[in-house]
């Protein structure tokens, strides 16, 4: 799911094509053996709030240095938006069950329901010798139609989750998606596969400024 911006300016285009470094790898990832998993052997306790990309990757390289760390989540599952965000066509169910398996068996504790006040994580400081705090960007901006709000105007990174938890069914039905990133293509093609009968990309540039990964666009 990496947009690769290594890619974009690799220098090996000039002569036929970029290293394909997300197949590369995902290719080690997928093939190669992983290194034994470490139990904790220091006594600082480290406190991970948000169970995302950045709260995983504290998790595993300090629980890597022997650290005992207990991730608090406030979903019923981790993952954070590699769950949520991002559909399971892009980034399949049991490769993220995996890659999580894998963190946890270096002795991590997992506490998930956990939504944390501004309270708790004054107590928790008091718990925990360190805290690391990789909740995301939680409040998403509205588009502010006054009276005209409508239950047919729905947030991407919501409408993803409500597809991803089998909520949504769109047989024949017309979608407009405003945006031409990720997640807009995202949405685009998740509303297709609900069964959208015509789904329209709006998009404020030109399409070679949608920051969007390419593949996805052409997609």
């Amino acid at each position: 799911v990496c947009p690769a911006p290594c890619m974009e300016v690799c220098n090996r285009g000039q002569y036929d094509g970029a290293v394909n470094v997300r197949d590369l790898e995902r290719y080690v990832g997928d093939h190669t053996v992983r290194p034994h998993a470490r139990r904790p052997t220091r006594p600082e306790r480290i406190a991970v709030i948000g169970s995302g990309p950045a709260g995983l990757s504290c998790t595993y390289h300090l629980a890597r240095l022997g650290y005992p760390v207990t991730i608090f989540e406030a979903d019923s599952e981790l993952g954070g938006v590699m769950r949520t965000g991002i559909p399971a066509y892009r980034l399949p169910r049991d490769v993220l069950d995996r890659e999580i398996s894998f963190i946890l068996q270096h002795g991590v504790t997992v506490k998930t329901g956990q939504r944390i006040s501004r309270q708790r994580l004054l107590e928790l400081s008091h718990e925990y010798d360190a805290l690391f705090v990789g909740t995301g960007l939680q409040e998403l901006r509205d588009l502010n139609l006054g009276r005209a709000r409508s239950a047919t105007v729905i947030q991407g990174i919501e409408f993803l989750d409500r597809v991803r938890r089998g909520e949504v069914f769109m047989t024949d039905q017309r979608v407009v998606v405003l945006g031409g990133g990720n997640t807009a293509m995202d949405a685009a093609r998740s509303a297709k596969r609900c069964g959208a009968r015509h789904v329209v990309v709006a998009y404020r540039r030109t399409r070679a400024e949608m920051p969007a990964i390419k593949e996805e666009i052409d997609e």
